[in-house]
């Protein structure tokens, strides 16, 4: 309960995959908040199942909200870029290829003990 609370996220949401993402959404009159992003159930839910997989797959620990922030701020930029829903779920492939760059580049700092500025 404290991740949905911490990141507005709706519980039904979050376990369940029905509503509104946010708990903003769900108190808004129809029609309020035009102009956001369109909310991608399917992709959130496959981007923070892949972010899981791979940092299980690296070794790197991270916890579920963290992983469901990272997802929702990657289906922000895909959707902001691409409207076919079908062409988004294409683009996990090249957010995984970068997040395994990122976290192999962390974790070679982090292995020669020398601090990024």
């Amino acid at each position: 309960m404290g991740i949905a609370r911490k990141t507005d996220v709706s519980l039904d949401w979050l376990l369940a995959g029905t509503g509104p993402m946010r708990r903003r959404q769900a108190a808004e009159p129809s029609g309020a908040g035009l102009g956001r992003a369109e909310t991608d159930g399917r992709l959130i839910g496959r981007l923070t199942e892949k972010i899981m997989t791979l940092y299980k797959e690296m070794g790197v620990a991270i916890a579920l909200h963290q992983a469901a922030e990272r997802a929702v701020e990657e289906h922000n930029r895909i959707v902001a870029e691409i409207d076919d829903p079908d062409e988004r779920l294409i683009q996990i492939g090249e957010v995984v290829a970068a997040l395994r760059l990122e976290l192999r580049s962390r974790t070679a700092h982090a292995a020669s003990g020398k601090h990024r500025a």
